[in-house]
C-alpha cells in the first residue's frame, strides 16, 4: 500500500513537472534567424547594387535595422505569411571597398505586441570600383571579327 502511494507521488510529479515546462516554454521567445542573402557572400558587386535576404516568421517587423559598413540603410519588407523578404540598395559612397551588411532584429514572444531577444546576423560583400562589375572568363575575349566559337585565323 505504501508502494503504491510513492508510485502514485512519483507519477503526479511528473506530471506537474511536464506541465510546467509546456507553460514555460509558450512564454518562450524565438531568436529570428536571417538566410538567403543576395548577393551571396564574398560577391563582388557594383556600388549601389541591391541586396536582399529573408527573415523567419517570428521577427517583428518593425524591428529590422540594416547598416552597410555602419551605415544605416533604408529597407523595404514584405510580409511573405511565414517570412519576411527585406531589400535595399548599398550607399552609393561605398566604393571600393569591402562591406559588412548588419542586420538586428527582434523576435516576436507570442503575447500581444512584446518583443524579445534581439539577433543579429549579416554577410560580406566587396564593393567594386566601377559601376559595372565585369565577369572574368578565361578564353572569352574576341577580337573584331570573331565569331562566337569560331577564330579568325591569318593566313601567312
Amino acid at each position: 500500500m505504501k508502494n503504491k502511494r510513492i508510485l502514485l507521488l512519483l507519477v503526479l510529479y511528473a506530471f506537474a513537472s511536464c506541465a510546467m515546462a509546456t507553460r514555460n516554454r509558450e512564454n518562450e521567445c524565438i531568436k529570428p534567424r536571417f538566410s538567403k542573402f543576395v548577393p551571396e557572400q564574398y560577391s563582388v558587386v557594383p556600388p549601389g547594387s541591391e541586396f536582399s535576404f529573408v527573415a523567419s516568421g517570428n521577427t517583428m517587423a518593425d524591428t529590422i535595422k540594416v547598416a552597410v559598413k555602419k551605415i544605416e540603410t533604408e529597407i523595404t519588407i514584405e510580409d511573405k505569411d511565414i517570412f519576411y523578404k527585406v531589400r535595399g540598395r548599398l550607399p552609393e559612397s561605398l566604393v571600393g571597398t569591402f562591406a559588412r551588411i548588419t542586420i538586428s532584429a527582434k523576435g516576436d514572444s507570442g503575447k500581444s505586441e512584446t518583443a524579445c531577444r534581439l539577433a543579429k546576423g549579416g554577410w560580406l560583400i566587396k564593393i567594386s570600383e566601377e559601376a559595372e562589375v565585369e565577369e572574368e572568363n578565361v578564353g572569352d575575349e574576341r577580337q573584331d571579327g570573331e565569331e562566337e566559337g569560331i577564330g579568325v585565323t591569318e593566313m601567312p
